[in-house]
């Protein structure tokens, strides 16, 4: 599954962050990190959601690219760590990863539609 250098990567960043009050991964290692993992599980950039963004609003077709570019981008530091500790849980059961990114891309619907009222 990892190897040796990505086990000792993800094991310090859960010993360096896990243990503050408010639980942050920087910027710099989630990006990697994310962009390690979107490697090594062949997560699929083209794919694309049809999401709707409010009740009555319209649909929009969002590619796992952009979902993965708004992560880290727009995310703050404790966002990261909660998109980094729910993707490693739901890796770790090995769930779809895709449902996750899913419900971002719905999100990013919303704040687009809400951004343009």
């Amino acid at each position: 599954m990892f190897d040796n250098v990505a086990r000792l990567y993800i094991l310090d960043l859960i010993l360096i962050n896990k243990w503050s009050e408010n639980v942050k991964i920087s910027h710099n290692k989630f990006n990697n990190w994310l962009d390690t993992f979107v490697s090594e599980k062949d997560i699929d950039l083209e794919y694309s959601f049809e999401v709707k963004g409010n009740e009555n609003g319209m649909e929009h077709f969002i590619p796992v690219g952009n979902v993965i570019e708004h992560m880290k981008i727009n995310f703050n530091e404790e966002d990261k760590y909660i998109a980094y500790d729910r993707i490693v849980k739901l890796d770790f059961k090995n769930a779809n990863i895709y449902h996750f990114l899913g419900f971002v891309a719905q999100f990013m619907a919303i704040q687009w539609e809400n951004s343009n009222v």
